[in-house]
Order: C-alpha cells, then structure tokens, then sequence
C-alpha cells in the first residue's frame, strides 16, 4: 500500500510539474467581458464527472495521502469513489442535503449532517469540500480575493478565508471538454498553513445540454 501511494504521489507530481504555468495577470488587464462570458458559462453547469488523482498533504503532521479519485456531481448530490488500481474501492462519500454517508472498504458507516464535519471527524481531514466543488470546474467562489486570470479568462489563481484559515488557489492545464468555447482546469491546487490538495483530472465527462 506504500508504495502504491508512493507511486501515486510521483505521478501526480511529475504530471503537474511537466506543464510550465502558464502568465497570469491581474483582473485589470483582462477583457473584463472574458472574464464574465468565462463564468457565465459556468453558472450552470452543475452535472458533471471527474477521473483523476487527489493528494492530499498534511504540512503540519508532515503526512500524505494519494488515491485514484471518481467525482460525480450534480446540483443536489455528490458522490466520491476513492481508490487503488491494485486495491480497487477503498472508500465512498456521497453527500446530499439529507447528510453525508462515508463507507470503508469493508462496508463499515460513518453519517454527518454536514460533509465536512464528517471527514473532520473520522478522516481528521478539515477539506473545504464546498469550495473545492466550485474550484475544480474553474468557478469562482464569492469568498475569493486576490485573482489572478489567463490572458482568455479563466481563473489562475485567487485566495480566500474559509473558517478563520487562509487559503491559495492555482488552476492550470484549462482544455476544451464540450467545445472550444468550454475549457475546464485539469490541474488544481490548493494551500493552506496545514494542508496542500492536488487535484490532476485525467477526464472530464458532463452531462448531455
């Protein structure tokens, strides 16, 4: 399992790294229409589906973890398959505003109102789930500060207060996914002063217009 998730780590990171950053600019020196038709065309898209990897680094334990992520998200539901190639599933989340449900490998349950307090409690993981939802299609959140654009629009990078923590966020490695007109980040990173999360999304699927 340690070298599987050694493994998964150097992947994720050679793949982040093989792609310089592209220059980003400060909002006034963007097309301001850019920028708008950009996340216009994200107001709505809401159905959607990721395959990727997650690594998710504790700065502060100096711990890391790294799985093969499935994320399937519609407007009202959110459903996450955590796994290994070798090991197959090793844990679900889905999550509703009826509460969240995360299930091991061996079938055993943990339920929560509220998805991020589930994972703070059985994974000690303090992951800004809703954020992250927003961040990973390449929409801004309201809470965000400081952004940054590609010369096209699209975010590349902001910063934003979530629960008194400081957080960064970098999004790279935009491709057309329906068309050449919507592009969606393939590269996510966010940091705070206790975790650094690193989403590498190898395919996107959403649903038919």
């Amino acid at each position: 399992m340690r070298l599987l998730i050694c493994t998964c780590l150097l992947l994720l990171l050679s793949a982040c790294a093989s792609r310089p950053p592209q220059p980003s600019y400060q909002a006034n020196q963007v097309d301001q229409h850019l920028i708008a038709e950009q996340q216009q065309r994200l107001a709505n898209l809401n159905d959607w589906q990721l395959d990727g990897q997650v690594a998710v680094f504790d700065l502060v334990a100096d711990e890391r973890h790294a799985v093969y992520l499935r994320w399937q998200q519609t407007a009202t539901h959110l459903s996450m398959r955590f796994s290994h190639p070798l090991k197959g599933t090793l844990a679900t989340l889905e999550a509703s505003a009826k509460g969240a449900i995360l299930t091991d490998d061996e079938g055993q349950q943990w339920r929560d109102r509220d998805v991020k307090r589930l994972l703070a409690r059985v994974l000690n993981l303090q992951l800004p789930i809703a954020t992250m939802q927003q961040l990973v299609i390449g929409r801004q959140p309201s809470a965000a500060e400081n952004l940054h654009y590609y010369q096209d629009g699209h975010i590349a990078e902001l910063a934003l207060t979530l629960s008194d923590q400081r957080w960064s966020a970098q999004l790279q490695d935009y491709r057309a996914v329906r068309n050449d007109l919507l592009k969606l980040p393939h590269a996510v990173e966010l940091t705070s002063p206790q975790y650094r999360i690193k989403v590498k999304v190898s395919q996107w699927t959403l649903a038919p217009q």
